[in-house]
């Protein structure tokens, strides 16, 4: 009854456009394709995939012929041929063993066909491009009202740029943006493909997704580890891998906020969501932290090693130290840089743990379900807005004002952008600390680049990418 191999979850039902997998079989079982990493997430036995195509399952598909007479093909939803216009009737079916029928009623596929309201198929005659609207929409409304797919993946232009009407009720979504949401999927419930032919376990999935990141780590941290090894002090190796081991927990904790966030949310999602996002502030602002303590030791800066911030730029700070040796690795975060914004957003939020922790508040604007927003720190809003806005716009931080005066952060949005702006400046900051100064250093030009080797390697290029799609980077 309490099984602990139990998946959490129920399956995820996912439509998807035949013509998106045609032809994976005959070419290299594992060659680095989005499509085919897109379709073995696919055959996961926790995901109940259907194939779609206007014009039905092909010639050669499998058929089973059920005492009734009704005719399926499995793995597949097709339209009843003896369907009328306004109500479309639907067979699906998982395995072949069993099927199921639905419908498809209303007025959106009419609509679309007439929707000229964005360029979709403007390139073709206006008939044509009339028929393509149409068949988009009702291809949607086999995802929606037929198998009631949590995501339909295809690449229809009509529905990309649509939208609205066409779409609500399902998640589309294009190969590449499915890898994300699929394999965030998989992994709450344990699963980390990367091939076909190869797993990870937890650990070493987000290990080499952290590495395949922070790609500028691979000469900062190797450096780093050859001079413990030469002069026998292991510290400045446990330090720089900290800042690694810093950002794969934060990895993992980004999980936890999405996965709670794409839940029905409730109280209990919320507290997961947010005390996640709190160990991500914490983690990052580390990681920065001891970035500068490697720094002052390359540098060989005297005084408390401890002082080392690059935030510290009071007169004869820190920073000013650091400016006089290496005034370019200085610069990455100078005042009023981008990495000074950065840096900004990530402390006066990280701080929020010394105090009033950050609120979390339902939200609910029709037609959409329930979300959860945070509240920014009062005393800390401004200049954060002020950071945001001049670190790409505070739109793009998923700031929005829900109470008068009071700003909120969509805290996926929030989280997403963390890491969009973090792990490029953490990538810059160790390229330009000097690392090859430390003693014992001697590094060759391969010692900038993951390791080349052979097949199985869970550094090698195809399960590097295959992980990187798949955390959405």
């Amino acid at each position: 009854l309490f099984s602990r191999h139990r998946a959490p979850l129920r399956k995820m039902v996912v439509l998807v456009d035949s013509e998106l997998e045609d032809g994976l079989s005959v070419s290299e079982p594992d060659a680095l394709d989005e499509r085919r990493v897109m379709s073995n997430l696919l055959a996961s036995k926790l995901v109940r995939r259907y194939r779609y195509s206007d014009n039905g399952a092909p010639p050669d598909a499998s058929v089973v012929t059920f005492e009734s007479g009704v005719t399926i093909h499995p793995e597949w939803a097709v339209i009843d041929p003896k369907s009328k216009d306004g109500l479309w009737g639907i067979i699906y079916s998982e395995s072949g063993e069993s099927y199921s029928e639905a419908g498809v009623i209303g007025n959106a596929v009419t609509i679309a066909e007439g929707d000229t309201t964005t360029d979709a198929y403007d390139w073709l005659p206006s008939e044509q491009a009339a028929a393509r609207r149409r068949a988009d929409a009702l291809a949607a409304q086999v995802a929606i009202q037929g198998v009631e797919a949590d995501v339909y993946i295809t690449e229809r232009e009509f529905l990309h740029k649509r939208g609205g009407y066409t779409t609500r009720g399902t998640t589309v979504c294009t190969p590449k943006e499915a890898l994300s949401i699929i394999g965030l999927y998989l992994r709450t419930q344990g699963e980390f493909n990367v091939l076909a032919h190869f797993s990870f376990n937890r650990g070493l999935f987000f290990w080499v997704g952290t590495r395949e990141l922070l790609s500028s780590s691979w000469r900062w941290f190797t450096a780093c580890v050859q001079h413990s090894h030469g002069s026998g002090d292991e510290s400045i190796m446990l330090l720089a891998g900290s800042v690694l081991q810093r950002v794969d927990r934060a990895l993992e904790m980004r999980d936890q906020v999405h996965a709670s966030l794409n839940q029905k949310q409730n109280n209990d999602l919320r507290d997961d969501a947010l005390a996640a996002l709190d160990g991500i502030l914490v983690s990052f602002m580390a990681a920065f932290d001891v970035a500068a303590r490697v720094a002052h030791r390359v540098l060989a800066i005297g005084g408390d090693e401890y002082l080392a911030a690059w935030q510290n730029k009071r007169r004869r700070g820190w920073w000013s130290k650091i400016h006089a040796v290496e005034p370019t690795l200085a610069d990455v975060v100078a005042k009023g840089s981008q990495g000074d914004q950065v840096l900004t957003i990530v402390r006066l939020l990280r701080n929020s743990v010394h105090g009033a922790a950050l609120q979390g508040v339902a939200y609910v604007q029709s037609p959409e379900p329930q979300q959860t927003m945070v509240g920014l720190p009062a005393a800390d809003q401004a200049d954060l807005l002020a950071a945001m806005d001049a670190a790409g716009g505070r739109d793009t931080w998923g700031v929005r004002e829900i109470l008068p005066g009071r700003a909120h952060v969509d805290p996926g949005v929030l989280v997403d952008r963390l890491f969009e702006t973090v792990l490029p400046l953490l990538n810059e900051l160790m390229d330009r600390t000097p690392v090859e100064l430390l003693p014992h250093v001697k590094l060759l030009p391969g010692d900038s680049d993951p390791p080349k080797g052979g097949f199985g390697d869970p550094f090698e290029l195809r399960f590097r990418q295959s992980i990187r799609w798949q955390l959405g980077f």
